[in-house]
């Protein structure tokens, strides 16, 4: 017998849809009623039809979260530019002024928020 990969088929509200073959049915998968079928207007054709209900999740920056972090007022925090190398011909007022980590003026909390979406 000859198994067919299983098809997905995208709905509205975030459900998907999921012809599988019979004889490889999942424990987490749960057949669709009549109604939940024709309400998405899908014909079955042999097999037997599942819903899997999915969540949307948002990405978080890469580069965002390696460089900033929130802090318990919930202001994002990072640190100063030009502290990796070359500071021995820096200036100890300099030197000294960036070792405070900078706070991100208010203006940008909404950007870092998209940025990242789970810091909380």
């Amino acid at each position: 017998m000859r198994l067919i990969p299983a098809r997905t088929y995208h709905a509205e509200g975030g459900t998907r849809l999921v012809q599988r073959n019979p004889l490889l049915q999942s424990a987490f998968t749960r057949p669709l009623t009549a109604t939940q079928i024709s309400g998405f207007n899908i014909l079955s054709q042999g097999g037997a039809w599942t819903s899997i209900r999915t969540k949307y999740k948002m990405k978080t920056h890469s580069g965002t979260k390696k460089r900033f972090r929130l802090n318990a007022k919930g202001q994002f925090r990072a640190t100063h530019a030009a502290r990796a190398h070359f500071n021995r011909k820096v200036r100890s007022i300099r030197a000294r002024a960036t070792r405070k980590p900078l706070v991100l003026a208010k203006a940008y909390h909404n950007h870092m928020k998209k940025l990242m979406p789970y810091a909380s």
